[in-house]
């Protein structure tokens, strides 16, 4: 038993400070002005720490950005919530995302009910986030490795989401 809380076995110790844990960090992004409940709600349902470097776990219900390999970033979740707001996604829009990353804001857009194809330029980060879907069993993805400005788009997308920075974008 936990010493702590001498009534929980350590599982239930973990469990509750765990639950502490996300309601904690979904408060925050409420102090934070994010008020959207079927967004929080999503944020609530995918756990960042999966999708989060192992070494930077323990800051993943933190709103910082983490580094990622490939000298990429995972998006802090208040700016994540700001896109996914900004996006307005609805259920079943088809959504267009460009750099999947660990693939956190993929699973969050399957969560809010959209089918998603994402697209990420390296291969490590796109095998991770592979693996990272199937943990939380993110809905409806198609994943695609290739440079996301570059690629033939084939489909029509209700939205588009580019994830990252640049400083211009060439139109062809």
């Amino acid at each position: 038993m936990s010493r702590d809380m001498p009534f929980l076995s350590d599982a239930e110790a973990r469990d509750e400070q765990e639950a502490i844990g996300v309601a904690s960090f979904i408060l925050s992004l409420r102090a934070k002005g994010i008020r959207d409940t079927t967004l929080l709600r999503a944020m609530e349902l995918v756990p960042r720490e999966v999708f989060a470097p192992r070494r930077f776990t323990d800051l993943a219900k933190t709103d910082v950005a983490l580094p990622l390999a490939c000298g990429q970033t995972m998006t802090g979740p208040r700016t994540v919530a700001a896109m996914l707001l900004a996006l307005g996604v609805a259920p079943g829009q088809r959504i267009l995302e460009v750099g999947t990353g660990t693939g956190y804001v993929t699973a969050l857009l399957t969560k809010l009910g959209a089918e998603v194809t994402t697209v990420e330029r390296f291969n490590t980060l796109a095998e991770s986030a592979a693996q990272h879907l199937k943990i939380v069993e993110a809905g409806k993805v198609r994943m695609e490795v290739g440079d996301g400005l570059a690629i033939r788009v084939r489909d029509r997308f209700d939205r588009i989401l580019l994830n990252g920075a640049r400083a211009e974008i060439r139109r062809r």
